[in-house]
């Protein structure tokens, strides 16, 4: 196997059709190369419902805006659900339909990984792909990020996970593939970690994290973890402490 180090430059790395430049969010700070954390008070949403007994979701949940900045009415972060596979806790008719559920243990607590279909009004299923990071709280769970994928794009699918021994972050590889009703002419791929609190791009910035190459694999060595890009030569990129892939700077 060829395998080269190459720079940010050399990685294919976009954001899908509609979206709009990356942005620093409001009141966003970032450690040298870290998941965006924000400045945002330890508070749910007034709107966010709270289980029966009245507690409402952990406050290590971090607050924060969807993973790809998108709006999700009843799907946002510190939401408790007692049945998450409706899409918000306010509706009674299933509009999604679940595909994989992969409960985790992390250092923070359980986390469980869950990823529905769209249906539509007629009961039909969509490529339209919903991925949900929740924790079990009071009979129901706590949303800790959400994100859309697929759709235009194709059908989503996990490829793979893989979680730090120490259990203070997890790794998740998705997949997007073309359909014949799809907009894109490619595979794209989306690597995202998870300390169970929030979720964040282990590579890239969103909008801008969608891997638009071949083939992307995870390769754990020991306790380390390298991910694998494949392009004209296979780009390894170690996964760093705070659980985001190292990219060497142009020679290095």
């Amino acid at each position: 196997m060829n395998m080269k180090w190459l720079g940010w430059g050399s990685l294919l790395l976009g954001c899908l059709s509609g979206c709009a430049a990356s942005s620093p969010a409001r009141g966003a700070r970032a450690d040298s190369g870290g998941p965006i954390e924000l400045d945002l008070p330890g508070v749910r949403s007034k709107a966010a419902p709270v289980a029966p007994s009245g507690k409402a979701c952990p406050d290590d949940i971090a607050d924060e805006p969807a993973l790809e900045d998108k709006s999700y009415t009843g799907r946002e972060a510190r939401t408790w659900h007692v049945n998450v596979d409706l899409l918000a806790p306010s509706l009674e008719k299933p509009l999604l339909q679940r595909e994989v559920h992969k409960p985790f243990t992390l250092a923070s607590g359980p986390l469980e990984l869950l990823i529905h279909r769209y249906l539509s009004e007629k009961g039909e299923l969509s490529d339209a792909t919903l991925v949900t990071l929740a924790r079990p709280h009071e009979g129901g769970h706590c949303i800790v990020s959400s994100w859309h994928l697929g759709g235009m794009e194709g059908k989503a699918s996990l490829v793979d996970t893989w979680a730090a021994q120490d259990g203070k972050h997890i790794i998740f590889l998705m997949k997007t593939v073309p359909t014949e009703d799809s907009l894109a002419k490619s595979a794209n791929w989306v690597v995202v970690g998870s300390d169970g609190r929030r979720a964040w791009a282990a590579l890239g910035t969103p909008p801008q994290h969608h891997l638009m190459v071949p083939s992307v694999k995870l390769f754990p060595n020991g306790k380390d973890l390298y991910l694998d890009i494949q392009q004209r030569y296979v780009t390894r990129l170690r996964l760093g402490p705070d659980g985001r892939f190292i990219v060497p700077t142009q020679g290095n």
